[in-house]
């Protein structure tokens, strides 16, 4: 059972760092005429923020 929590844990800090990843990418790179661009994996709208 304390198993299984540690996996959740684990994979809830992996989806949260991988969103953190997202956002700084988003932020990080520059935004050409207002263009949307989606992320292949998570699907997030980068540069509409």
């Amino acid at each position: 059972f304390v198993d299984f929590c540690l996996v959740i844990v684990d994979l809830v800090m992996m989806l949260f760092l991988g969103f953190k990843i997202v956002l700084f990418i988003s932020f990080a790179c520059p935004k050409e005429t207002n263009q949307r661009k989606r992320h292949p994996r998570w699907g997030i709208v980068i540069g509409d923020w």
